[in-house]
């Protein structure tokens, strides 16, 4: 017996809503055995000088997420990005010619 594949995209759902994250500090990609890893981060003041009341002058990288996927999802995110920005950059007028 043979399965069929289902036609088209597959629906997308959200059940337990899952949270935004806030990113804005150093990215890193990391690749092994086919599996990409991709650990963002975000810049926040150091903890210690911040609740002592002293003024602020150190700041941490803090990993914010980690995702792992195979190679293939990785070329996706990359070719989906590469479209939205130049979509974006077209509909902005700030289209570059390469």
């Amino acid at each position: 017996m043979q399965t069929s594949q289902p036609i088209g995209p597959p629906a997308v759902s959200d059940p337990h809503k899952i949270a935004e994250t806030f990113v804005n500090g150093p990215i890193s990609l990391n690749i092994v055995n086919g599996l990409a890893t991709l650990t963002l981060t975000t810049i926040r003041p150091d903890l210690h000088q911040a609740m002592s009341g002293s003024q602020v002058s150190n700041y941490d990288a803090i990993v914010s997420a980690r995702l792992v996927m195979p190679l293939n999802m990785l070329v996706e995110i990359k070719q989906l990005l590469a479209r939205s920005l130049q979509e974006q950059h077209l509909a902005t007028g700030s289209a570059r010619t390469q």
